[in-house]
């Protein structure tokens, strides 16, 4: 049983494993509303032992070898296992060796409805036990029937390693986990009432909030761009700001590779690219235009040479020459002039840009909606600084944001122009010169009458805009990044049950007033609410764009969850642009969240174009989310609800004022499933549909 499957499932894991495996086809499973122990000093209750390292069970805790990979597997034949709540048990390892568990699967190599988890913490008892309290529904994101469970060694050690599991127990719904915290609802669930008004707090949604970003590493190989139902995409990201559009195909991504000039498609001209693809997708364009003042001379150059400034920490796997830029204790190397990578542009080199995409007709089928100022100038000096070592100002960036946006609304006037694209929390406050000194110290701002930088920004564009007669900037842009740690992490994030519970509650940033970010941003962001203020107060008229964001979960259904919580939002208040970075893979978690609101039902049927105002009452109902809309053509009603709580269901009914006489209702719900929504029948009398949304999941509501 120790196959090679396991081993290359479990490759770069640490410390003991857990697994989980199908043994039926699935079937719906009631809620078990009581415990099933598992094991207790020995087997109970028609457990057995299914394989297959040395062990020894029966006579207290079960002691596994699990030296070179080896583990243990107990199951319930004929059980299934996804009707309970919460997975407890307790571990004790040897002495030095790592604490986190990694929970991961059995049965089908490739079937990946059992993601791995890690799992770090737990309460640990002056005897060294450590006791875990996992969700059933962090294990089975798809709620697919399990009857056994797997504990493994996920990296090898030395044969006559002892770890000690005892106490396993599968919580039902209701009953009290060992912490004396509630595992889960009753057996039929908490109750929650709906209340949908079509005929208040009606806005209209733009449709840009359900944009992804251009990626130039999978846009000749990947379709799910395509496919994912976005309504525009962005040209953004630490390359644009050094991209040479009369090259066609040329740019410098900076810190990101090497501070290497590079191509951006293998062949062709990108940006031309760019807009083909987007107009045979039927998706409108949002393209960043460079101020930085240097951008790429040619595909080839780059800014350290090895052979001429010294050995340095690392190069580039393809280019052995070209360094990082640090030495080999990892001192930053001083800069080379400009002119080594780059060229200058200027305001009017970039208006004869927007000038070609028009009059060439590039983009006939995909309109330039927005074109934004430049990727996060706050953070130019570190970005960039083989070209740029100063950090940017308050003065230095409505300067170039008044003379780019003059110089574009010169050659196109209807065109949106968003900024200042800052980079996350501390650009809104500050600016690169005040990072560099100190936020303390904050010189720049301190030289400003101590107004956070977005809070002038907006309000000396708009003194601008009066003395120059042209509406200069029409939209607020910044970038988001939940701040905790591995929520997002540059990549698909963690998922371990910790982060998957934190990246779920970390969307409650772009609302939630009340909600302390959880990670180094440490304070309350409420983001959007906070930006709707300022453009309220500062620079009314305006739009709100979040030009980046991500909150990670592209293989664990948490991010399929926050994924569709963030959607929701962004149409809630009024997000005139909102861009995903940059988009997730075919059929990954992310991508099926993003579909709640684009194509749920493989049909083409999107959510409504306004918003309806709702309400939710019910006992431990906050964790429900809930977004109505209406159609202005067919005036269908669609209700998105997500379910953020990992462990507990939702019965619910939902009444429709206003609304008209609801004749038909259909479902879509998705609870982790690589295969999309799954159609499910509903329960419908007096005006009212009822449902039961699972733990983690979402579920739409089409009512005609």
């Amino acid at each position: 049983m120790a196959s090679h499957r396991l081993l290359r499932l479990l490759v770069g894991c640490v410390a003991a494993c857990l697994v989980v495996s199908l043994l039926f086809q699935p079937t719906e499973a009631a809620g078990s509303s009581s415990d099933l122990v598992a094991y207790e000093g020995q087997l109970k209750n028609g457990w057995v032992d299914l394989g297959w390292g040395p062990r020894r069970l029966g006579t207290g805790a079960a002691k596994i070898d699990v030296g070179g990979w080896q583990g243990w597997i107990l199951g319930k034949p004929g059980s299934n296992l996804a009707a309970y709540s919460v997975l407890s048990f307790r571990v004790r390892i040897p002495v030095g060796e790592s604490a986190p568990l990694v929970l991961g699967r059995v049965g089908f190599e490739n079937d990946d409805q059992f993601p791995p988890q890690t799992f770090r913490g737990g309460v640990t008892d002056k005897d060294r036990w450590t006791r875990f309290e996992v969700p059933v529904s962090t294990l089975n994101p798809s709620a697919k029937p399990f009857d056994r469970l797997l504990f493994m060694a996920s990296r090898e050690v030395p044969a006559g390693t002892i770890v000690e599991i005892d106490s396993i127990v599968l919580r039902g719904f209701g009953t009290k986990s060992a912490s004396g915290t509630n595992s889960g609802t009753t057996g039929k669930s908490r109750v929650a009432q709906v209340s949908v008004d079509c005929g208040t707090g009606r806005q209209s949604i733009n449709p840009g909030v359900y944009g992804i970003a251009f990626n130039a590493l999978t846009e000749e190989s990947q379709q799910s761009q395509f496919t994912i139902g976005a309504t525009s995409r962005r040209w953004g990201g630490d390359p644009t700001s050094r991209f040479n559009w009369e090259l066609g195909n040329a740019w410098n991504p900076g810190h990101n590779w090497y501070w290497r000039n590079l191509p951006v498609l293998n062949s062709g001209n990108a940006w031309q690219t760019f807009f083909r693809n987007n107009a045979a997708a039927k998706m409108t364009s949002a393209l960043t235009i460079p101020m930085l003042g240097w951008v790429a001379k040619d595909t080839t150059s780059y800014s350290f040479p090895v052979s001429q400034r010294g050995p340095q920490q690392q190069t580039a796997p393809d280019l052995p020459d070209a360094g990082n830029g640090k030495t080999k204790v990892g001192d930053p190397i001083s800069a080379p002039t400009p002119q080594t990578t780059s060229v200058v542009s200027s305001p009017a080199w970039v208006a004869r840009w927007v000038q070609k995409i028009n009059a060439d007709g590039y983009s006939n089928g995909s309109p330039l909606d927005i074109v934004y100022l430049d990727n996060e100038p706050d953070l130019w000096n570190e970005s960039h600084r083989d070209v740029r070592t100063e950090p940017s100002t308050y003065d230095e960036l409505l300067e170039k944001g008044v003379a780019y946006s003059s110089a574009i609304r010169g050659v196109d006037p209807d065109v949106k122009i968003a900024g200042p694209s800052s980079w996350g929390w501390w650009g809104y406050f500050y600016s690169a010169a005040d990072a560099k000194a100190g936020f303390g110290a904050k010189p720049d701002r301190r030289a400003h009458a101590d107004r956070p930088f977005l809070e002038w920004y907006l309000a000396e564009m708009a003194a601008a805009e009066q003395r120059s007669g042209k509406k200069l900037l029409d939209i607020l842009d910044v970038h988001y990044y939940p701040s905790g740690i591995g929520v997002y992490s540059g990549t698909g994030g963690n998922i371990d049950s910790a982060t998957n519970e934190l990246r779920v509650r970390s969307t409650r940033s772009l609302w939630d007033t009340s909600y302390k970010e959880e990670g180094w941003v440490d304070s309350n962001v409420y983001l959007l609410p906070r930006l709707k203020e300022l453009v309220k107060t500062f620079k009314p008229g305006i739009g709100i764009s979040i030009g980046e964001y991500n909150f990670g979960g592209e293989r664990h259904v948490s991010g399929a969850v926050a994924q569709a919580e963030a959607l929701g939002r962004f149409g809630q208040f009024g997000v005139s642009a909102a861009y995903l970075w940059t988009h997730p893979a075919q059929n990954s978690q992310q991508y099926w969240g993003f579909r709640a609101f684009r194509n749920y039902d493989g049909k083409g049927s999107n959510f409504g174009s306004f918003t309806a105002a709702t309400s939710v009452r019910g006992s431990g109902s906050g964790e429900l989310s809930v977004f109505a809309s209406t159609d202005q053509l067919t005036k269908q009603k669609t209700i998105v609800m997500v379910n953020r709580s990992s462990s507990e269901a939702f019965d619910t009914s939902v009444t429709f004022a206003r609304c008209g006489r609801t004749a038909t209702a259909s479902s879509w719900t998705y609870a982790g499933e690589s295969s999309g929504y799954t159609a499910r029948s509903l329960s419908m009398s007096k005006n009212a549909v009822r449902s039961r949304i699972a733990p983690w999941s979402i579920q739409v509501f089409r009512v005609e």
